[in-house]
């Protein structure tokens, strides 16, 4: 009796063992905590999400992945490259693969704490010796923006860089796409959000600027920075006085920049700004002070010169609104 006792439970425990060592794998390794994760990317208003699930990070170059939304699109081309390399391998070309790809995430823990950028050239190297370069930008198209600001110079690339959860664009890398020239870095530390970056000639000298939003509002009044090209320099200049400008609308034909700003309910304020060396400069202003009068909008509608002195003065309907604007 004792025999046959001592031969089930040897027999239960050689199955046993038998089971554990021929556990499959998991075949994307990119990270401990994609054991329930797959590498198909998530794309949100906030970038990629990474190959694993960040709530089960367990590691801190993990939680740094997890934090940015450039090293997190990096980590799903990781994955993907890694998948694709191999299914096209056999027995033991696969499990050297395998491998090799935990080596290197030993290599790539110990490397990342050295900071993000250091981070993000790593995996980018890793994946492009996987064969997968084209996925990088793939990944990253949603915050990514590519523009030619001038039929002289070469496409430029607008790389944003953004900081999760609080989804805060710390800064903008901008190369010249086809040369792979770095032109700079911008330091922006703002929100993201959906057309993050408005290309517009702001100073009227044929080159494009970029404009981003400080922060969004729920009115009219929206601040932004600025941002004007300098062909000599080959690089973009914050302009502190065009970003003074609330809420600036440009007219190219007239080269003039107009402000519309909401005062509260009904009063409103609209300055004309000509530009002159990079720089805006005051025109005049209007002040309207509107109310409901039946069905229709009646403003009094007062332009004012430089010194104060009351230029014209006039109640108009929102219909003639653009005449009394000329």
């Amino acid at each position: 009796m004792k025999k046959t006792i001592f031969f089930i439970i040897l027999a239960f425990t050689f199955t046993t063992l038998m089971s554990c060592t021929q556990a499959t794998e998991p075949e994307v390794i990119t990270s401990k905590a994609n054991k329930t994760q797959t590498d198909t990317p998530v794309a949100t208003s906030q970038g990629v999400q990474p190959s694993f699930d960040c709530k089960k990070a367990n590691h801190v170059v993990e939680t740094l992945i997890c934090s940015s939304s450039t090293l997190s699109a990096l980590d799903v081309a990781l994955a993907q490259s890694f998948r694709v390399m191999l299914n096209n391998l056999q027995n033991d070309a696969k499990q050297a693969l395998k491998k090799q790809q935990r080596d290197w995430l030993k290599f790539r823990n110990q490397s990342c704490v050295l900071g993000e950028k250091n981070c993000e050239k790593i995996i980018a190297a890793r994946v492009e010796k996987l064969g997968g370069k084209h996925l990088i930008e793939e990944l990253m198209s949603n915050h990514i923006i590519k523009r030619k600001i001038h039929e002289s110079l070469p496409v430029m690339t607008f790389l944003l860089n953004i900081k999760k959860p609080k989804n805060i664009v710390e800064s903008i890398d901008i190369h010249f796409h086809e040369l792979n020239k770095k032109v700079q870095t911008i330091a922006i530390n703002a929100e993201f959000s959906d057309g993050y970056i408005d290309f517009i000639d702001a100073n009227f000298d044929g080159y494009l600027d970029f404009r981003t939003p400080q922060f969004r509002t729920a009115g009219p009044n929206t601040p932004y920075l600025f941002y004007l090209y300098q062909p000599e320099a080959q690089k973009f200049v914050f302009s502190p006085k065009i970003s003074d400008i609330v809420s600036a609308q440009f007219d190219a034909e007239k080269k003039a920049i107009s402000s519309f700003t909401r005062n509260h309910a009904a009063s409103y304020t609209k300055k004309i700004y000509s530009v002159k060396n990079d720089a805006p400069q005051l025109n005049y202003h209007e002040a309207r002070e509107c109310e409901t009068q039946g069905k229709e909008v009646v403003c009094s509608a007062t332009r004012y010169d430089l010194q104060g002195k009351v230029l014209k003065r006039k109640n108009i309907t929102s219909a003639q609104l653009n005449d009394f604007e000329r």
